[in-house]
């Protein structure tokens, strides 16, 4: 069943704990405000309570949703891949059985009726299966049912009854597909076997050939490969039928169960013996238009376990990234998420202001009790807050790192799985008959040549993954290539490369080799063998004379069709929306250690180039992954990486074979805004110190102190009627004014906000919402009661020993006209002093002439 986020907050410790914090923080305020009326202070922090109560709600509730969407997506990426892997593996087998069933010598074997020899056709399966290891066994039956070679003698019988037999007969050479018990391998349960019909050249049913593919052992590394140690998932395979086939961990979910699934967007809850599970259920993708027998990817997690912190998405953090970039940029987060920073900013200004302003009515000192505590509880509330939204990002990071991770990882796995059937199939080639036989010979003639030509058309119109097949001898001479009936103009032809010597030093090495199961491949370099000359993988193996000697007689050459093949991998692997498409500009590499570029997604970046990466991501150890942030060309990045492993015993320790490879995959987070030039740290808010011998003295002046384009600024308190918040000024358009810039309503009256930046600066700051309002009294001006300074942020309400404060002398400044005197500031670090305003030289000077103007202006 679905089921809503809402229902799964209780089961989220980060959510709990917040929510904890909240209400506790929440109780607080109450209690302030109910001390604030006892104590008739006219402080009304009601408004910032609810406004707290909302934010903590909506909070939450993006933090809920963000940890969710971070496990459904895990859920479902594993889910998707473990089949898709899967499916993509066996559509190689498909291809196999196809071109298997087709061998001249299991032909002629069934041909050959009483006279035939099991031994030698049994050594050429055990060959088969050497370098193919993801087969346990290869059985040819006559038409008849008796089993005629297999591998395992002891445990296949003579006779069968299946009925693949009769199926495989009646395919006419097409593969069947068979998961079941089957007679031929009475000892298992289940066997997934692929099986097809062996027709002779005038299509007459001569027998039938069946493959054992290695099912549970394949499944489980696909498991452990997508499973860590501390998670629950537990990834499972169902049929049609929805049983489950398949079982990471089958005392959780045993073989045989049948489980609800869901298919639909997100993940379901689901009930399984007295326990539930979080599930997602996905149909495989297919590849190449096969899809297998239909089974699916399920993977399930235990609803109580789902949502604790695992090692692999804290790692990150622990490398001390910078999130400021990821911070504000504007793709990551939704418009909701991106208000909340903004909106518990506001809260913590409206705090601010509500002390400032009971600072400044209060006349007696006796509600500066209540307001510290008002002032603390902000404190907390603010941490409260930060620690929140820091969460947030995080766990919002952390879902794009494990998603680029997770696609690096999952392109290395496609192209090394690839990359093993390419080695396995030039060394069974290598072993065709008409191959050794004739390059063993002291000259081909042109009737073999036809013959070797014909061969290597047919094995490379069934493999397309290559562009070209070549044969040469001993003598690095070529003597056939597949591609003679190609259309496109950079395909080979025998009229050109016929006779001619191959100049790669992996064709030395290939005639050097004298074991079956080693192979050879050139450098990713650019080669006149592929199109255009382009760069790509050439796989090699050994062509060794029938009888007698293994010194090689010349040797078989595969050309990788690299470039579609390798881009394809890692277009599957890119993350993808909800319509599966590739996340728009998200992209990705391959490369080898030096960072040089095998294959890419990006138009930038072309094969051959130097990518330049962290180092870090280029020293890797093999089969590990790693993730991180990136700029690229003005823009942010989470990027995935992981270093190729191998798969099965291709490139392992016991492979002659080693190539590291390196898959990138970059995801955007946004456009890199420009630094302004004049940036610059902010210092704190400024505090004047009051030196230890002046603390208690009588003769004290209350002071308000603000900033205005980085300077401080002041008024005597008796002057301030208190402090508002810049929102909601309604601006005045005209140019006529100099310094009057808005106006808002206080008092059921107009109070014109003055801008005295605009006497600092030639060009006038506008007035933003985060700006501060200090309301002046203004003495003995007839039109004007109050008018409004804008502030980009208030310092504090103090207590000034007038010993600290001098007259002014003379004219130190352009706000000097303005001015009264200047508070001497000694022992900042931040500010030497501080300029007392005074507002009735304001109010007559600046805002009196700019009055008049508006007057004009609205009169007409």
């Amino acid at each position: 069943m679905d089921i809503g986020i809402e229902n799964l907050t209780h089961h989220m410790p980060a959510i709990l704990e917040y929510e904890a914090s909240f209400s506790h923080q929440l109780d607080d305020w109450s209690t302030l405000d109910r001390l604030a009326r006892i104590n008739n202070t006219g402080i009304d922090i009601g408004k910032t309570k609810e406004e707290f109560k909302q934010l903590s709600k909506l909070l939450c509730h993006n933090l809920a949703q963000e940890i969710s969407k971070n496990l459904m997506q895990e859920i479902g990426s594993v889910a998707q891949v473990s089949v898709d892997i899967l499916v993509r593996n066996l559509f190689e087998r498909t291809a196999d059985i196809g071109f298997l069933s087709t061998d001249k010598d299991i032909r002629q074997f069934l041909a050959n009726g009483p006279l035939r020899s099991p031994d030698n056709l049994q050594e050429r399966f055990k060959e088969y299966v050497t370098k193919y290891s993801v087969y346990e066994d290869v059985v040819l039956l006559d038409t008849e049912g008796n089993v005629l070679v297999s591998l395992d003698e002891t445990v296949v019988p003579k006779h069968s009854f299946d009925p693949l037999l009769q199926a495989s007969l009646e395919a006419s050479g097409a593969f069947v597909e068979t998961f079941r018990h089957t007679d031929l391998q009475p000892h298992k349960e289940i066997s997934l076997a692929y099986s097809c019909a062996v027709l002779s050249e005038q299509k007459k049913p001569l027998g039938v050939l069946v493959l054992f593919f290695k099912f549970d052992d394949e499944v489980q590394g696909i498991f452990q490969h997508l499973s860590r140690s501390e998670d629950w998932t537990v990834l499972t395979l169902l049929d049609q039928d929805n049983k489950v086939i398949a079982s990471s961990d089958i005392w959780q979910i045993p073989l045989g169960v049948t489980l609800e699934v869901h298919k639909g967007e997100g993940v379901g809850v689901t009930r399984f013996r007295g326990r539930q599970y979080l599930a997602k259920t996905c149909k495989t993708k297919g590849y190449e238009g096969y899809k297998g027998l239909g089974w699916m990817g399920h993977a399930m997690i235990p609803l109580e376990y789902a949502f604790l912190p695992k090692l692999h998405q804290l790692s990150w953090e622990k490398e001390g990234m910078d999130l400021t970039p990821i911070m504000q940029t504007s793709k990551l987060f939704s418009e909701e998420i991106k208000a909340i920073p903004c909106k518990a900013s506001k809260i913590q200004k409206e705090l601010d202001r509500t002390v400032i302003n009971g600072k400044l009515m209060d006349e007696t000192g006796t509600i500066g009790m209540v307001l510290g505590e008002i002032s603390r509880a902000g404190v907390v509330t603010k941490e409260i807050f930060e620690e929140a939204i820091e969460k947030l990002y995080k766990t919002v990071i952390s879902t794009l790192l494990s998603d680029a991770q997770f696609s690096s990882a999952l392109a290395i796995d496609i192209m090394d799985r690839n990359l093993y059937e390419r080695a396995n199939d030039c060394r069974w080639w290598a072993l065709a008959g008409d191959f050794r036989r004739i390059l063993a010979q002291e000259s081909i003639s042109p009737k073999d040549q036809a013959l070797l030509t014909s061969i290597l058309s047919y094995i490379n119109n069934l493999y397309t993954v290559y562009t070209n097949l070549l044969l040469y001898d001993a003598h690095h001479k070529v003597v056939a290539v597949s591609a003679s009936l190609g259309t496109e103009p950079w395909q080979l032809d025998s009229e050109t490369w016929l006779g001619k010597t191959l100049e790669g030093a992996w064709a030395n090495q290939t005639l050097r080799l004298t074991n079956t199961q080693h192979y050879a491949v050139s450098e990713f370099e650019p080669t006149p063998l592929y199109k255009k000359g382009e760069a790509t993988y050439i796989y090699n193996a050994a062509i060794c004379p029938l009888e007698g000697v293994t010194k090689a007689c010349g040797g078989i050459g595969i050309v990788f069709d690299s470039e579609p093949q390798f881009r394809a991998i890692l277009n599957d692997a890119l993350p993808k929306t909800a319509a599966g498409e590739v996340k728009e500009g998200c992209f990705g590499l391959l490369t080898t250690r030096q960072g040089r570029i095998i294959s890419s997604t990006h138009p930038a970046f072309a094969i051959g180039e130097t990518f330049l990466v962290e180092k870090r991501f280029l020293e890797m150890p093999n089969g590990t992954s790693l993730s991180g942030l990136a700029q690229l060309q003005e823009w942010n990045y989470v990027v995935g990486a992981t270093c190729s492993k191998g798969y099965r015993e291709f490139k392992s320790a016991h492979d002659v074979y080693h190539c590291d490879v390196i898959a990138l995959t970059y995801v955007p987070i946004g456009k890199e805004e420009p630094k302004s030039q004049n940036t610059t740290t902010k210092a704190p808010a400024l505090v004047i110190t009051i030196p230890k011998e002046l603390e208690l003295s009588r003769d004290k002046t209350k002071v308000i102190t603000f900033e205005i384009g980085g300077e401080w600024f002041g008024f005597r308190a008796e002057q301030c009627a208190c402090v508002l918040s810049a929102e909601g000024i309604t601006p005045i358009l005209s140019k006529e004014t100099s310094y009057v810039a808005g106006f808002l309503t206080f008092k059921e009256k107009t109070l014109y906000v003055v801008n005295l930046s605009a006497k600092m600066e030639p060009s006038t700051r506008k007035i933003r919402d985060t700006d501060e309002i200090v309301v002046i009294r203004i003495e003995g001006n007839l039109h004007l009661e109050y008018i409004g300074i804008v502030a980009s942020r208030i310092g504090e309400v103090q207590h000034i020993p007038h010993a600290l404060i001098d007259p002014l002398a003379g004219l130190m400044g352009v706000m000097d006209l303005f001015s009264e005197a200047v508070i001497r500031n000694p022992q900042s670090e931040h500010a030497k002093m501080v300029t007392l305003l005074c507002a009735s030289k304001i109010a007559n000077r600046l805002v009196d002439p700019d009055r008049q103007k508006i007057h004009s202006i609205w009169s007409t």
